[in-house]
């Protein structure tokens, strides 16, 4: 696996500079993206991607985002925030 911080790979042999393995770590640090701290991100990505497909398959693009805002508003409330905001 290869480290999530810079700290963390310069504690290694393979991922700190100059490592074998340290290119992957900044290829990953360049092109990773965080998830958003939420449980609720599973359901976000699920929306989102349903979205992207609707609007790929000739939906209307406001009409399809707003589906998924709506949702996505749903399962948050649903769950009481996940915690959030208390």
């Amino acid at each position: 696996m290869i480290p999530a911080t810079a700290t963390a790979a310069a504690m290694t042999e393979n991922y700190a500079e100059g490592g074998p393995l340290a290119v992957f770590f900044a290829l990953s640090s360049e092109q990773g993206l965080l998830r958003p701290p939420t449980p609720g991100y599973a359901v976000m990505a699920l929306e989102f991607e349903k979205a992207l497909a609707d609007i790929a398959n000739g939906a209307d693009v406001q009409t399809a985002l707003d589906a998924a805002v709506d949702a996505i508003d749903a399962d948050i409330e649903a769950n009481g925030g996940y915690g959030f905001g208390e």
